[in-house]
């Protein structure tokens, strides 16, 4: 019976740890490419007249007024915010599924190797 608790547990880790690498990849790639193509949306002409603020609040503008006209580029960026969700889905599972640090030997039942023996001493 332990036996099959400690490969349930063990299996239930292994599940966990590779959710939460797939959902952070999957995050910090996406975000990456969003930061990159906001940033290749900056024009340095326009930073350079505007300044940093206004150059970001212009590429705002115009993201908003082409999401708003243009209905394919809104399924794109509906895509991406749902991919984005999942990913973040699947690493709060996977955190869900790590196993607890709190949790010692003595509380699963089994005695430590280390503790002194109880008794006359």
């Amino acid at each position: 019976m332990t036996q099959e608790a400690t490969t349930g547990r063990n299996i239930r880790s292994k599940v966990g740890a590779a959710l939460l690498a797939i959902g952070s990849t999957v995050l910090v790639t996406y975000s990456a490419v969003l930061a990159w193509q906001f940033q290749a949306a900056l024009d340095g002409t326009v930073m350079d007249s505007l300044g940093f603020f206004g150059s970001i609040s212009l590429a705002s503008l115009q993201a908003i007024r082409i999401v708003a006209l243009d209905h394919a580029v809104l399924l794109s960026v509906v895509h991406r915010m749902l991919v984005l969700c999942s990913a973040l889905i699947v690493t709060l599972i996977g955190i869900a599924l790590l196993p607890k640090r709190g949790i010692s030997v003595d509380s699963l039942g089994k005695r430590d190797a280390s503790a002194l023996p109880k008794g006359d001493q």
